[in-house]
């Protein structure tokens, strides 16, 4: 089975009108899953790349309704599967209760829902939702989680985990950190898929962390490539070109 290959990408960054055709991009170089994530005012998990791109998206104007309304216009055309990545307050702005959130996006074709700022008890209403529609949560694991902690997460988890590769926010760093095939081997004793993000920034890292993960995820360092582009055109190939790159690497592993 080809390892997931799972880039996030900030609607409504870097313009608005930009959206479609860099989801696109992303599906057509080799994404297998892409976190749609929501901008928000208070991004506790994000560093700040993933910050900065959160605020430009909501100064250009993107809300939750607008990112409803675009991938409803074109998920028909993404093969992808899709991870509504947000904060919970953004997630209340999507109907009056849990059960119509799930039931909206499940409309919407995504995957599932990745909610940074819930514990999993905190969590456990939405989950009921979502698995009413045949929907996903996706939870957030670390190195520091324990075994116990991992034994609760297992059974929510009926898509894939999240595991964060370093204590701390989000952000592209230098190099895969030391002791991660220790932590990721605990992990597999407990749940059958996980993907690995925070950090992975390079073709390199991507092919490291495939070997012992499910998948990778990527964002920050993706931000980053986008960060400058001045035209449409421009923002297209960096992303593409990006996410292709570690596409051929992941599978050459």
């Amino acid at each position: 089975m080809s390892k997931h290959l799972v880039p996030y990408l900030t609607a409504g960054f870097p313009k608005l009108e930009w959206f479609e055709d860099l989801v696109k991009a992303l599906d057509n170089n080799g994404a297998d899953f892409i976190e749609i994530g929501v901008p928000f005012s208070d991004p506790i998990a994000d560093g700040p790349t993933i910050q900065n791109s959160s605020q430009v998206a909501l100064d250009n104007g993107a809300s939750v309704q607008w990112i409803l309304d675009e991938v409803a216009r074109f998920r028909a055309d993404i093969r992808a599967e899709l991870i509504f990545f947000t904060y919970y307050n953004p997630l209340t702005a999507i109907a009056d209760d849990l059960d119509g959130v799930a039931q909206k996006l499940k409309d919407l074709g995504f995957h599932g829902v990745l909610v940074p700022d819930l514990s999993l008890e905190q969590a456990k209403p939405l989950i009921e939702a979502l698995q009413k529609v045949g929907m996903h949560y996706i939870p957030l694991i670390a190195p520091t989680t324990p075994e116990k902690r991992l034994e609760f997460i297992a059974p929510y988890t009926t898509s894939f985990a999240y595991g964060v590769s370093v204590t701390g926010v989000t952000g592209a760093r230098a190099g895969v950190s030391s002791g991660l095939d220790e932590y990721l081997a605990r992990v597999r004793r407990h749940l059958n898929q996980f993907v690995v993000g925070f950090g992975i920034s390079t073709p390199e890292d991507a092919a490291k962390i495939s070997k012992v993960a499910d998948g990778v995820v990527v964002g920050s360092a993706l931000i980053r490539k986008l960060e400058g582009t001045t035209t449409r055109e421009e923002a297209v190939k960096a992303a593409g070109d990006f996410i292709g790159s570690l596409r051929a690497a992941i599978d050459a592993t």
